[in-house]
């Protein structure tokens, strides 16, 4: 696959402001049969009545079939959040929510803890890089509806004793968190990946690609695909920076503009594109809890042993049901009392 150089520039300039942020899907369904995307030579184009509308037809049924497709794959949470789990990871299984925010993202094992897949240092650097993370997205989606600032998502590994957990709790507490889910594998949510491409290639190169090449050839690669469709190309230029508003759009209206330019696009590059982007192939689901913040007792407190692994701690937290949140929750070692659950400059009144 080769593109002009202007070709290059113009994709770069109408589609780098959402591919920057989006790059960052599904419940067990069979995916919606693929059907060969109308070429240039269509009946649409050149036959009479009754051939074009049969066209139309098909091309609305394809239209369709490919917003269900983009359903599952939302339904699944963010694809960049298994790309941050690396490839050892020994999660708790449990069913919830999906991950559908580009909110920071925590790993914790035995050994080491990592935000946004890089190393912390300990909780205490964790703090201060998740406050710098909190600020730029309070400045960069103040305003938007879909995404909270101070959300962050927490994976543990099943082996991780709770003293852990409740001192990275703390940290991201302190660091300004008002809500953390935790985040636990969900193999339910798992569909298969989408058939064969023309643009396997180029995708199957980005996994050892920088990240501004990666962010590069996702830009043109999404207009080669929509080359033929200035309607999709549209949607996506006029398209904001929260990640969970771009992918509801573009279910939304990905399909209208597909038969608006009568299904030219290849439909099997479009699927393989939009898998590359939010695929989920280790799929994740959450459970939200609102964190105790400020003075004031708090609406639940949860209390485990220290040496509780999380393998068992985690059914204290799913225990606590749907209104964890949206009430306060304090967690604190069972051993050092209740009372001591928060820190010193918060303490109950």
């Amino acid at each position: 696959m080769t593109w002009t150089a202007d070709f290059r520039a113009t994709a770069a300039a109408r589609l780098a402001p959402w591919l920057l942020l989006a790059s960052c899907g599904p419940s067990q369904a069979a995916l919606p049969p693929l059907s060969p995307s109308l070429a240039s030579d269509s009946p649409i184009l050149s036959s009479g009545d009754a051939a074009e509308e049969a066209a139309r037809a098909s091309c609305r049924t394809q239209a369709d079939a490919f917003g269900e497709w983009l359903r599952l794959l939302r339904a699944g949470g963010l694809g960049m959040t298994a790309l941050l789990l690396g490839d050892r990871t020994a999660l708790v299984t449990q069913g919830g929510a999906p991950l559908d925010d580009a909110a920071p993202f925590v790993h914790l094992t035995r050994d080491e803890v990592a935000l946004e897949g890089v190393r912390a240092g300990d909780a205490e650097e964790l703090g201060r890089e998740l406050a710098r993370l909190f600020e730029l997205r309070r400045q960069a989606l103040e305003g938007s509806p879909f995404v909270e600032p101070t959300r962050v998502f927490l994976a543990i590994d099943a082996d991780v004793p709770f003293r852990r957990v409740h001192e990275v709790l703390e940290r991201a507490r302190a660091s300004g968190a008002a809500r953390v889910t935790f985040a636990f594998a969900d193999p339910t949510r798992t569909i298969a990946p989408p058939p064969p491409s023309p643009i396997d290639a180029e995708l199957e190169g980005l996994a050892r690609a920088a990240t501004k090449k990666r962010e590069r050839v996702f830009v043109e690669l999404f207009a080669f695909v929509y080359e033929a469709c200035p309607e999709a190309q549209e949607i996506v230029a006029q398209l904001g920076h929260a990640v969970p508003e771009i992918r509801q759009a573009l279910e939304g209206e990905l399909p209208g503009a597909l038969v608006s330019c009568r299904c030219l696009p290849d439909l099997a590059s479009a699927r393989a594109l939009h898998w590359a982007l939010y695929g989920e192939p280790r799929p994740m689901s959450g459970f939200t809890v609102a964190l105790h913040v400020g003075k004031g007792a708090p609406d639940r407190l949860v209390a485990m042993e220290p040496t509780a692994k999380w393998a068992s701690a985690h059914r204290e937290v799913i225990a606590l049901g749907n209104d964890a949140a949206k009430q306060r929750v304090s967690f604190t070692l069972q051993s050092e009392g209740a009372s001591q659950a928060p820190s010193t400059d918060d303490a109950y009144e």
